[in-house]
């Protein structure tokens, strides 16, 4: 690429690609669009990109990579949603995963219990994905000329979901570019693309893009909300059911087990053990978080005890983070798998404190969504 860094004041031809098609699928999307709130797209050196999408990063409070670039790429499309809804509707927000090895792939959803599809289903869009190579790349710049961006699994450094917002056409093939939570750990010029500094797509296609490369330019239906909150729901029970669980001994009550007996271990057997503490705590209090704000929203779909009961779901989950919080303060984690600074034995010993009462929490709550489930009823 003969400029990949456009220099300040560089103007692309750019266009809107709101079609009707493109409007009458984004209005239709639960009632949820943005009229006005649209992206532009800009062509240059053989290619398109949609200009102006916000950078992915962690501890901002939207650390579910899966959940984070979905918002992105929701609000390109202007569906009005925000992460919250995406971690709930999806029921990410409920999950903890945890293996021996305190790999950090164990923080995407898709890990244990997939729910993946729910938040899309609820929104009234068809996620789905293409084979054949040269029909995935050429829906793949089809989608980025018109202002949809496309969600990859790894498309930079390492496999957490990314997402793709352009493309150019060099003499050595197409080169695609976009956001990634890996961005900040840095870039050759070569690999920064337009006045929005999107980083090249390394590892494009991506890992396993057969299955992980994903399309959101179809619409179908969306679901009622009150069923939408009811998969929720499900889902919630679902992911600390043993007998529902992908990975054995790594899912839910087992997950907590093996956080507390990693906070518990000495200095040295910590260091060795348990890579990645700050990354871990920081995506469980993101999830219960969004959970607790989720279930506070949705208590409008509900009358009666049901509501009473879903605002008690709600205040224990914001328990649980309040709990991690009085133990390590958010801001001061690095979630971006580099910590300089250990978690003092202090820290440990006041996590594994905190979790061993949120595991009795998270039974709790579980309780009062079964509770919910048996006195649902079709209407309100």
């Amino acid at each position: 690429m003969s400029e990949p860094l456009k220099k300040p004041g560089h103007q692309p031809e750019s266009y809107d690609p709101r079609t009707p098609e493109i409007v009458s699928m984004v209005e239709q999307a639960q009632g949820n669009a943005r009229p006005g709130k649209v992206y532009k797209v800009k062509t240059e050196n053989g290619g398109a990109y949609i200009s102006g999408i916000p950078r992915l990063k962690w501890g901002q409070w939207q650390d579910c990579t899966y959940s984070g670039a979905m918002a992105l790429i929701f609000d390109a499309m202007g569906v009005k949603t925000s992460y919250e809804q995406l971690m709930g509707l999806s029921g990410a927000c409920y999950q903890a995963i945890m293996n021996e090895g305190w790999g950090p792939d164990t923080k995407m959803p898709q890990v244990g219990v997939n729910c993946e599809h729910n938040a899309p289903l609820a929104l009234g869009i068809k996620a789905y994905s293409l084979k054949n190579e040269k029909k995935r790349d050429a829906r793949v710049m089809k989608n980025l000329d018109n202002g949809f961006p496309n969600l990859v699994c790894g498309q930079r450094h390492v496999p957490l979901w990314t997402v793709l917002t352009g493309y150019e056409k060099t003499d050595a093939g197409v080169k695609f570019f976009g956001r990634s939570y890996c961005d900040n750990q840095g870039a050759r010029e070569d690999e920064i693309f337009t006045d929005n500094q999107y980083h090249l797509a390394d590892r494009y296609p991506g890992d396993c893009p057969h299955a992980l490369l994903r399309f959101y330019d179809q619409k179908r239906k969306p679901l009622p909300p009150r069923m939408a909150l009811k998969i929720s729901l499900e889902t919630c029970i679902k992911t600390f059911d043993p007998a529902q669980a992908v990975y054995k001994k790594c899912e839910g009550y087992d997950a907590y087990d093996i956080f507390i007996a990693g906070f518990e271990l000495s200095d040295e057997e910590y260091r060795a053990k348990c890579q990645g503490g700050h990354y871990h705590v920081g995506c469980l209090m993101d999830a219960r978080r969004a959970a607790y704000i989720y279930l506070r929203e949705s208590a409008t779909l509900l009358t009666g005890e049901n509501r009473a009961r879903l605002m008690q779901a709600s205040a224990i989950y914001q328990a649980m983070l309040n709990n991690m919080l009085a133990a390590v303060p958010y801001e001061t984690l690095d979630l971006n798998g580099n910590e300089k600074i250990m978690l003092n034995a202090e820290q440990r010993q006041a996590l594994a404190k905190a979790l061993r009462k949120n595991k009795g929490l998270e039974k709790e709550v579980r309780m009062i969504v079964a509770d919910i489930l048996r006195h649902w009823r079709d209407r309100k």
